[in-house]
């Protein structure tokens, strides 16, 4: 729930950071700049994650999460309202967000499998998934517009305000409190690399998930101009296209669980989710007009659900118990590093062979890896026992 409520604010602060530095300077190099400040604290991931891996009190750690990023709205929404916004103190207010964002993350892969496991674990990340499929991806940018237009403050403090009602909801689970594993591994980033890559299932999920990252950026990249000079779509229907797409994966977030309630197909779904994903981007390639590509984009996110339920899961349940932060912000950075490279692909081939090759090509590399990595999964899953 907590996760929900402050999605719905990240969708606001999304849309609201970008449109605020358009309204102070025409530099590129400035929107630029507050995008990757966001992204720097990943940089340190693995050794933040650490730190909350060694926590006895993950609910402490959401909670002190939700109230920093709260603290750190309501100074920028002071600053914009008195005239004293700059891009440097964006950035700032950026950067702390991505930090906060990081922690909260690892300290819920600490939690979820202290609350749950099996099926219900499977049934919290698919509706988490869903949940905040529906607030960041859905009503958070469509409404961050709106608010946006009321004064440049607004979504700023509704961000805030989603942060405080979220640190409410997680201050019930204050109470839970549980012992670090007494033999702690000794092992940095590197060793948590080697733990993963060495272990089989762990290591088809990893590669998985840098394939989705590379081939989703090579989209997303370019849905603008596909939307634009393809679809001939006005750019004012960019968030709705988005929107009404990320749906499917909001309905299968729901689904998901009940379908895995007895934990059998799990290779049907890990691995036929992101061929069929992949198809999909394939065959949106192929769309001329808005409706048949909007349902191709719909049936890529509706895999994205599915993967979003199972492949947390599995992580979950067999990452290092005394790692499962750093194990799940681990794949959260092969993700990232992965999107700037698909970004730069996609931007190379569309200039030489256009838009639709681009998307298409992200397309057939996304099935075609799942295909190669059927059998390998497939063992993988048996030798688990998942």
């Amino acid at each position: 729930m907590s996760g929900a409520v402050s999605a719905i604010g990240d969708g606001f602060t999304v849309v609201a950071l970008g449109l605020m530095v358009t309204t102070l300077t025409t530099d590129p190099r400035a929107v630029a700049a507050v995008f990757v400040a966001s992204r720097l604290p990943w940089l340190a991931g693995l050794y933040v994650a650490r730190l909350v891996d060694r926590c006895g009190t993950p609910a402490a750690v959401l909670l002190a999460a939700d109230l920093g990023r709260a603290a750190v709205l309501l100074v920028a929404t002071a600053a914009v309202a008195t005239d004293h916004v700059s891009v440097p103190l964006l950035a700032v207010c950026g950067a702390v967000l991505g930090l906060g964002t990081l922690v909260h993350g690892a300290a819920r892969s600490v939690l979820l499998p202290k609350l749950a496991s099996g099926p219900a674990l499977a049934k919290l990340n698919g509706y988490l998934s869903s949940l905040e499929g529906i607030g960041y991806a859905a009503v958070g940018p469509a409404l961050g517009g709106l608010v946006f237009a009321l004064g440049p403050s607004a979504p700023l403090a509704v961000d805030a305000a989603s942060f405080v009602l979220s640190a409410a909801v997680v201050s019930t689970l204050r109470g839970i409190r549980f012992d670090p594993p007494e033999r702690r591994s000794r092992r940095g980033p590197a060793g948590l690399v080697r733990t993963v890559v060495r272990h089989p299932l762990l290591r088809v999920l990893l590669a998985q998930s840098f394939v989705l990252g590379l081939t989703q950026s090579m989209v997303l990249a370019l849905t603008p101009l596909f939307l634009r000079d393809t679809l001939r779509l006005d750019q004012r229907w960019y968030g709705a296209f988005l929107g009404v797409a990320a749906l499917g994966g909001v309905a299968t977030g729901f689904m998901t669980p009940h379908l895995w309630a007895d934990r059998r197909g799990t290779f049907a779904l890990a691995s036929g989710a992101g061929l069929t994903g992949g198809l999909a981007y394939v065959a949106m390639s192929g769309q001329r007009d808005a409706v048949p590509a909007l349902l191709c984009l719909l049936a890529y996110d509706a895999t994205v659900g599915v993967m979003n339920t199972v492949a947390p899961t599995l992580r979950l349940e067999w990452a290092p118990p005394d790692a499962r932060a750093e194990t799940s912000t681990l794949f959260r950075q092969v993700v990232l590093g992965a999107y700037p490279v698909g970004a730069l692909i996609a931007a190379l081939v569309a200039r030489s062979s256009g838009v639709p090759t681009a998307i298409g090509l992200a397309g057939a590399l996304a099935a075609g890896s799942f295909a190669l990595a059927a059998a390998p999964l497939r063992r993988a899953i048996a030798a688990a026992g998942a």
